[in-house]
């Protein structure tokens, strides 16, 4: 299992500056997609950043409407 999480590790890397303007860790946002998907599969560097983002949004979305109640 530890050579396991080693491999995620190092799949999940991305550029310190790419991670730094994101708004969750990346490596949160692709554990979560791994642990929904029944089989295995390896995530491309584009569909982390696009989640990553996409999950950004959402919580913006959530708080203004928060803030308008």
């Amino acid at each position: 299992m530890v050579d396991e999480e080693k491999i995620e590790a190092i799949e999940e890397e991305l550029a310190p500056e790419e991670d730094e303007r994101l708004p969750f860790p990346t490596a949160r946002v692709v554990r979560i997609i791994k642990e929904n998907l029944t089989k295995p599969h390896q995530i491309r560097a584009e569909v982390k950043l696009a989640a990553n983002e996409f999950l950004g949004d959402v919580l913006k979305d959530l708080a203004r409407e928060m803030d308008k109640e």
